[in-house]
């Protein structure tokens, strides 16, 4: 419950105080964490080693638009009614300045009806 920004400053923090991430690195990043790889490659300002590699798997670089559906199945019934109704709330509320502050995902949320 913190937001990206909050993340990401916290993640370059540890890196640079760390003294076995002083010269060559790889970043290797899942889903968020691939955003936060690129955060900290593109804007850590106190991390004075050089990227070697960079790794990105399933991260969500352009922005999530909406909750993942489920594909079929009895579960994915009430699963989708549960989806469709937390979908509905997000698309009211992520822009809120609360869930901007508390919700990682808030900071990279894309409502492409909503800009």
């Amino acid at each position: 419950f913190r937001n990206f920004s909050d993340q990401a400053a916290e993640a370059c923090q540890k890196i640079t105080q760390d003294p076995h991430l002083q010269t060559n690195v790889s970043v290797i990043g899942l889903s968020q964490g691939a955003l936060l790889g690129r955060w900290i490659i593109q804007n850590c300002p106190s991390f004075q080693g050089t990227v070697r590699r960079y790794l990105s798997i399933g991260g969500p670089h352009m922005g999530v638009a909406r909750i993942p559906g489920c594909f079929h199945g009895r579960i994915c019934n009430v699963t989708l009614l549960i989806i469709q109704l937390v979908s509905w709330l997000v698309n009211g509320l992520v822009y809120h300045r609360y869930f901007q502050r508390h919700v990682g995902a808030a900071g990279y949320f894309h409502n492409f009806h909503n800009e």
